[in-house]
């Protein structure tokens, strides 16, 4: 007689056998004596693993997949749960390996836009691209006429199709809804990778966004480029982002003098850059639409700290500009770094001298918008008549500065030394007109503080002294608004061109007494 063995197990005091604990499923599925802590056991803990902790339903979800209770759920019994069973539980489709390698095969051809003909007799497929949608109709009219002998189909890989699995020895159709087979285009263009900047410089990316862009438009509006175009390149250009930091530093000195010396040190750098630069740099990496803007940035820094030696950067500036190979695209880029080349070409060679003065002016009268007005405005709009306010007073000054430096008599302070009364009255006819304008148009208002170069050319015109005082308030009253020390190195400008007696007319000897930008 042979005896069945039987597993060992514990007995307790009253010689029945004790039922054997598990502990969690985790463990026991490791093969390894769970300590049985709750609500998770410390070997579930210390390996990473989430623990259904022990006396637990095991299975996945707490739902039984056979037996009487096969879709059934556990009720949640915990306070504020729903305690009513699900009458189905759908569990995940199983997808076979291979259907899923032929899944992402599809999906790779539909992301070319590529047509695959595949044979089933000759077990071979041939794929070629998508014509052009111009050419779409017919292109698909021969597909379709041309696949019309048996044994060959087309596949079109399309999001509007949705393929179906089939054996490796079926036949693969797929069509769309209407008889034509119809394509889209998937166009995905990989932006370039921006890198991370620290705080400080978003800081001041902010602060150079609130106070200075603003100030550098005649109108603060949405397509603002200094905002809209110069913030953006600065995060792909190191140095065009070290000159905005640069500007911005150097107006927020005004409030915290102890950057000042550092950005007075970066610009030098800067600049040092850009020098050495040219030298070695091929024409292609000079002559881009970076430098170009970085020369502009720092023309904008010469006017918040009222530097007197812009026309270096000026004349860099313009020789850029004749000389860059990207001036002839029409992209919004290109567009925003000419119009502010023009207006920097008429509100500063015109303080530099007669000589480049009167060409720049003329030149101007013809490209008024293109410098004035980035954006086009309706024509009943309040910026379309702040612009045109604008537009006529910079036509007043225009006119003042050419009148005296085609002029053949000579400046002097006192009316009784001008003996030419008929320009007289028409420069007095002028200025008049330029107050009654600039009455109209609070220093407070929008686009006022583009009026400084209109003030300062009709100032150092003026005789009256209650005329001199007006434009001098003016431009006191744009300075505590925009924080541009230009404008106070300006009106020093115009008391040292009232102080010198006559002989020489004033737009001819302006440039020894005036070196800021005026703007």
């Amino acid at each position: 007689m042979t005896s069945r063995s039987v597993p060992f197990t514990a007995r307790s005091g009253s010689g029945k056998p004790t039922p054997k604990e598990r502990g969690c499923f985790q463990c026991s599925r490791r093969r390894i004596i769970c300590d049985k802590a709750e609500p998770s056991c410390g070997k579930c803990i210390k390996k990473g693993i989430e623990c259904s902790g022990a006396n637990r339903i095991r299975f996945t979800d707490g739902v039984a997949r056979r037996g009487l209770l096969k879709d059934c759920k556990i009720p949640d019994i915990r306070d504020g749960a729903e305690s009513r069973l699900p009458n189905t539980t759908v569990f995940p489709v199983l997808q076979w390996p291979e259907n899923r390698t032929r899944e992402l095969k599809r999906k790779e051809m539909e992301e070319k836009g590529v047509i695959a003909i595949k044979s089933p007799t000759s077990k071979c497929t041939m794929s070629f691209p998508v014509p052009s949608s111009a050419e779409g109709l017919d292109y698909n009219m021969q597909l379709s006429a041309s696949t019309d002998t048996p044994n060959c189909s087309v596949q079109l890989l399309s999001n509007q199709i949705n393929p179906t699995d089939s054996g490796d020895d079926e036949e693969e159709i797929f069509r769309a809804d209407n008889t034509a087979l119809q394509h889209t285009f998937i166009y995905t263009n990989i932006q370039p990778w921006l890198a991370p900047v620290d705080a400080g410089t978003r800081m001041l990316f902010s602060y150079f966004s609130d106070a200075i862009a603003p100030v550098m438009v005649v109108l603060d509006t949405a397509s603002n480029g200094y905002r809209e175009v110069i913030l953006p390149m600065a995060f792909e250009n190191d140095v065009l982002r070290r000159t905005v930091c640069v500007v911005a530093a150097q107006h927020l000195s005004r409030h915290a003098p102890n950057v000042r010396d550092a950005a007075e040190d970066s610009r030098a750098m800067v600049i040092s850059h850009l020098r050495k630069h040219s030298d070695s740099a091929t024409q292609d990496q000079v002559f881009n639409h970076f430098t170009w803007a970085t020369i502009i940035v720092l023309l904008v820094g010469e006017t918040v700290t009222g530097s007197p030696t812009c026309s270096h950067l000026l004349r860099m500036l313009l020789c850029l500009a004749e000389n860059s190979r990207t001036r002839n695209e029409n992209s919004t880029i290109t567009r925003f770094l000419e119009t502010q080349t023009n207006m920097f070409e008429l509100l500063g060679l015109p303080l530099s001298g007669e000589t480049s003065g009167i060409p720049a002016i003329h030149k101007s009268f013809q490209t008024w918008q293109n410098w004035l007005m980035y954006e086009k405005y309706e024509a009943e709009s309040i910026n379309a008549r702040i612009f045109d306010q604008v537009r006529q007073c910079f036509d007043d000054a225009c006119t003042i500065y050419i009148r005296r430096a085609t002029s053949s008599s000579s400046f002097s302070p006192s009316p009784q030394a001008n003996t030419d009364s008929h320009y007289n009255t028409a420069q007095s006819r002028t200025i008049s007109d330029l107050i009654s304008r600039l009455s109209s148009i609070p220093p407070h208002t929008h686009g006022a503080h583009a009026l400084v170069w209109p003030c300062f050319v009709a100032g150092a015109e003026a005789e009256d002294p209650a005329q001199r005082a007006f434009f001098v308030a003016y431009m006191n009253a744009i300075y505590a608004r925009t924080g541009f020390r230009n404008i106070p190195v300006a009106v020093q400008g115009l008391e040292r061109v009232w102080r010198r007696g006559g002989g020489r007319r004033w737009t001819e000897w302006l440039p020894e007494v005036l070196g800021v930008l005026v703007m």
